[in-house]
């Protein structure tokens, strides 16, 4: 952290090779989970936060912040765009490389929105969802032959008596 003060002070910093960069107009955006547990950053005020930034930081770099922003929680809307970025990532390669078509219908979706939301811990969850539920059973399918090129379709059966749709199982089927 010490490497900012002079990054702060004199908007520029040499690297490993003894080259100058120059950082006058950069924009840091530094992020931290210290004194996570000590006070619910939702409704923390940014002097609450920045004393407390103070506890853990040396005080001539928080002197130095601009702004204090505290951590709100990914909302729906912004997890199933993630949702969405996600499931392209990780199912490219299977549609370039394998010719498969995968798509994931809304119930579905709502399982893996369901099993990867975690206010705290962000979007990872998420993606873990993802692996465990789409990309691991696409793998293992592959493998064992039980797939061909074309539409795979993942989806949710409605679990019965639950109203939860993390409860619910995903299964895929090829027509």
């Amino acid at each position: 952290m010490n490497v900012f003060l002079g990054v702060f002070d004199e908007g520029r910093i040499s690297d490993n090779r003894g080259r100058l960069i120059d950082c006058s107009n950069a924009i840091f955006v530094l992020t931290s989970n210290i004194g996570a547990g000590e006070m619910d950053f939702r409704t923390a005020g940014a002097d609450e936060l920045r004393a407390l930034a103070e506890r853990f930081l040396r005080r001539e770099l928080v002197n130095r912040i601009s702004g204090v922003i505290g951590f709100q929680p990914l909302g729906t809307e912004q997890l199933s765009k993630i949702l969405d970025q996600i499931l392209v990532e990780k199912t490219r390669l299977f549609e370039t490389e394998k010719g498969l078509i995968i798509e994931v219908d809304q119930l579905a979706r709502e399982v893996l929105l369901g099993r990867g939301y975690s206010p705290d811990l962000g979007a990872r969850p998420l993606e873990r969802a993802v692996d465990e539920w789409v990309v691991q059973p696409l793998v293992d399918a592959w493998f064992a032959n039980r797939l061909r090129t074309g539409l795979v379709r993942f989806t949710a059966a409605a679990a019965i008596q639950s109203s939860h749709p993390s409860t619910n199982t995903i299964t895929f089927s090829q027509d």
